[in-house]
C-alpha cells in the first residue's frame, strides 16, 4: 500500500474584533504639582500624563486599555477642582483597547489547575473553564494536579497554552471574568506553550 499525506487547514474567523479604538476622555489630575505655567507652555509634560494613568487599566464596557495612541490636541484649559485645588484636565485621547465577546475563541494560558475546572488568563482576562465544559475524556488527576485525557495524550497544567472558545462575561466596575469551553473542535492544549509564556 502507499501512503498519502493528507492536509488539513484550520481557519478561525472572528465575527467581532477584540480589539478597536474608540475615544475616550478623563479627567487627569497630575499626581505630582507641576508648574501650571510651564505646562500650557509645553504641552509635552501634559500629554505624557494620560499614558501613565490609563494604560493597562480597566475601561468598562469599553475594555482593557492596551496603549494610548492619540491625545486629542489642543488639550483643554485645567478646571480647579474645589475638594482638592488641583487643576483638572479633561483629555480626549483614541486608545486601542482589549475587548472580548461572547462566542470568540483566544489562546490563553493556564494559571491554576482545580478538581473542578481550571483558571486561565489571555492577557488581562480571567478565565474559568469548569470540568462540566472539557471534553469528556478529560479526567483530573489529584496526584498530578492536572487535567488528563483517558488516552493520555492531552494534559492540561499550569502554564499550558490552551485554546479556549468564551461562552460567558461578567463586567464589573475594575474588572472583567469570563467563562470558557473546550468542548467543540480545535479547541484545547495547543502543542508547543513555549511561544505563549
Amino acid at each position: 500500500g502507499s501512503s498519502r499525506l493528507i492536509y488539513v487547514e484550520t481557519r478561525v474567523f472572528f465575527s467581532r474584533s477584540s480589539f478597536a479604538c474608540p475615544q475616550l476622555r478623563r479627567d487627569i489630575l497630575p499626581s505630582s504639582p507641576i508648574d501650571l505655567e510651564a505646562s500650557f507652555q509645553q504641552q509635552n509634560s501634559l500629554s505624557r500624563i494620560p499614558l501613565l494613568q490609563v494604560e493597562g487599566q480597566f475601561a468598562g464596557r469599553h475594555g482593557f486599555i492596551v496603549i494610548v495612541q492619540k491625545i486629542e490636541e489642543p488639550i483643554p484649559v485645567g478646571e480647579i477642582d474645589s475638594s482638592t485645588g488641583f487643576a483638572v484636565f479633561p483629555i480626549k485621547y483614541h486608545a486601542l483597547v482589549f475587548r472580548p465577546f461572547r462566542g470568540e475563541v483566544l489562546d490563553s494560558i493556564v494559571t491554576r489547575v482545580l478538581p473542578h475546572g481550571f483558571l486561565a488568563s489571555a492577557g488581562p482576562l480571567d478565565i474559568f473553564v469548569s470540568h462540566h465544559c472539557l471534553p469528556s475524556d478529560m479526567k483530573y488527576d489529584q496526584q498530578g494536579e492536572c487535567w488528563v485525557s483517558i488516552n493520555q495524550a492531552d494534559k492540561i497544567e499550569t502554564k499550558t497554552a490552551v485554546r479556549l472558545k468564551l461562552i460567558g462575561l461578567k463586567v464589573e466596575a475594575t474588572k472583567m471574568h469570563a467563562t470558557g469551553s473546550m468542548k467543540e473542535d480545535f479547541l484545547g492544549p495547543i502543542a508547543s506553550s513555549a511561544d505563549y509564556i
